[in-house]
C-alpha cells in the first residue's frame, strides 16, 4: 500500500484511504475501494464499490477494468471488516463525491429498463433514456449517447433532481428530473423511440392527446380496474428546449384529474413511468401495445 489519502463524503467525515497498484492483491480484503481519474487539481471519482474480500469475488476486477476503459488510473483502498460500516462508508463517498457511475441497485434498474427497451428495438441508435429515482434528491439516470440496448454500468450516473447539472447528463434529462419533482411517487422512467409510439403521435393524436379505450390492457395501468374506461395519453410538439418543454408538461400533469402515467413528443417517442421499475416496465409494455392495436385498427401496420 502507499501514501494515505482522506476523502470527505457528505457528512463532513473523512475516511482514510491509501493508494494501491492496480495490480497488487487489493480486492483480497474487504473495505472499500475507490476509482479514480487524475485532474489537474486533484481526483475525480469515478466509482465507489465494496469489497468483500471473499476469495472468488471477480466483480472489483471487472469493475476496476471498466473503470481504466474511461480513463481511471488510481485505486485507492480503506480496509474495514464491519459489513455495515462498509456500506455507509460506500453510501457517504457516494453522495458527497457523485462518483461519474453510481453503484448499487438502482443503476442495475436502470439497465434493466434499458435492456428491456433494447431487445425490443424500442430504442435505435442512441436514442433514448431510463431513469430510476433513489431519493427525494437524486436518481440514476443514463449518460448521453451509447446504445442503451448495450447499456453497462459506467452508463450509469447520478444526477441531481435540482441543483447542479452533470456534465455526461442526457439533454433530455431536464424531462426526467421535471417528472421526479412533480410526481413524488415516481420511481421509475423510460423514454423510448418505439415505432407505434412515434406514429400513435403523429396519426392518433386530437385535441392535443391519444384517447385509449374500451380495451382489456388498460387495466394494466395503475388504478385502472375495468376495460369500460379510457385512458388519455398527452401529445405535445417536439421541442429542443428541454427545460421550456419540461415546464409545459410540469403544469398540465399538476392540473390533471387523475394520474397520469406517461405523455408522448410528436414525432419523438413516449416517457412513461410507474412507482417502482417492474410497474414502469408494465406500462412501458402496455402503451407499446395499445398504440399498436389502436394503430392497426385504424389499417396501420405498426
Amino acid at each position: 500500500m502507499g501514501s494515505a489519502v482522506s476523502f470527505r463524503g457528505q457528512s463532513g467525515k473523512a475516511w482514510s484511504f491509501q493508494r494501491a497498484a492496480a495490480d497488487a492483491p487489493w480486492a483480497r480484503s474487504p473495505g472499500v475501494a475507490i476509482f479514480a481519474i487524475p485532474e489537474a487539481c486533484g481526483w475525480r471519482v469515478f466509482r465507489v464499490i465494496e469489497l468483500s474480500g471473499k476469495p472468488h469475488d471477480i466483480q472489483p476486477i471487472w469493475a476496476l477494468a471498466e473503470a481504466e476503459r474511461y480513463g481511471a488510473s488510481a485505486v485507492f483502498v480503506a480496509l474495514e471488516f464491519d459489513a455495515p460500516v462498509r456500506k455507509q462508508i460506500v453510501a457517504d463517498l457516494e453522495a458527497g463525491f457523485r462518483p461519474i457511475v453510481s453503484s448499487g441497485v438502482r443503476a442495475g434498474q436502470v439497465i434493466r429498463l434499458a435492456h428491456h427497451a433494447g431487445a425490443r428495438n424500442w430504442v435505435p441508435s442512441t436514442s433514448g433514456n431510463f431513469s430510476v429515482r433513489i431519493d427525494h434528491g437524486s436518481c440514476a439516470v443514463t449518460a448521453s449517447g451509447g446504445d442503451k440496448g448495450a447499456l453497462m454500468p459506467a452508463g450509469v450516473i447520478k444526477c441531481a433532481i435540482e441543483g447542479q447539472k452533470h456534465p455526461r447528463e442526457s439533454a433530455e434529462a431536464p424531462l426526467h428530473y421535471m417528472i421526479y419533482r412533480t410526481l413524488p411517487e415516481a420511481g421509475a422512467i423510460a423514454h423510448v423511440h418505439a415505432l407505434p409510439s412515434v406514429l400513435a403521435s403523429l396519426v392518433l393524436a386530437e385535441h392535443g392527446r391519444v384517447r385509449l379505450s374500451g380495451l382489456e390492457m388498460l387495466k394494466a395501468f395503475h388504478g385502472v380496474t375495468t376495460h369500460e374506461t379510457h385512458v388519455d395519453v398527452p401529445v405535445y410538439d417536439n421541442d429542443q428546449d428541454m427545460d421550456a418543454l419540461a415546464g409545459r408538461i410540469e403544469q398540465d400533469i399538476r392540473r390533471a384529474k387523475g394520474p397520469v402515467w406517461g405523455f408522448l413528443l410528436q414525432g419523438h417517442g413516449l416517457y412513461a413511468w410507474g412507482r417502482s421499475t417492474p410497474e414502469a416496465l408494465r406500462h412501458l409494455d402496455a402503451f407499446d401495445y395499445l398504440f399498436a392495436l389502436s394503430l392497426k385498427l385504424k389499417g396501420i401496420p405498426a
